[in-house]
């Protein structure tokens, strides 16, 4: 699945799992990235992605309003790898199969 070209830029800037950290809490709007370091979207955003991946974005976007896409494919093929990850690390924990699918569908908030 292919990512709109300003998240595979984000991506790059930051790395998947916070970019999609990023994406989970502002898709689907416009998001202006702060200049300084001084305002509540600053704060935000540093305690959505950490400092480090904040100052690295608003180093590059600073000022700029960027749309920040859904991303909905790529956000539901994440949860199911963790899934998936999650059911192996069951398995190898001693739960039946039918035990690890119902810790997953509590954890994950699905239906059986």
């Amino acid at each position: 699945m292919a990512l709109p070209a300003t998240i595979q830029n984000i991506v790059g800037i930051i790395g998947h799992a916070r970019a999609m950290e990023l994406v989970r809490d502002l898709g689907g709007q416009p998001y202006r990235f702060p200049v300084g370091q001084t305002s509540d979207t600053w704060e935000h955003l540093v305690e959505l992605i950490g400092a480090s991946a904040a100052g690295r974005l608003c180093q590059h976007y600073g000022g700029e309003e960027v749309y920040i896409a859904r991303c909905d494919a790529a956000l539901r093929a994440d949860r199911n790898r963790e899934i998936i990850a999650r059911y192996d690390v069951l398995l190898g924990d001693g739960h039946s199969s039918r035990g690890a699918i119902s810790v997953l569908v509590r954890e994950f908030k699905m239906s059986n």
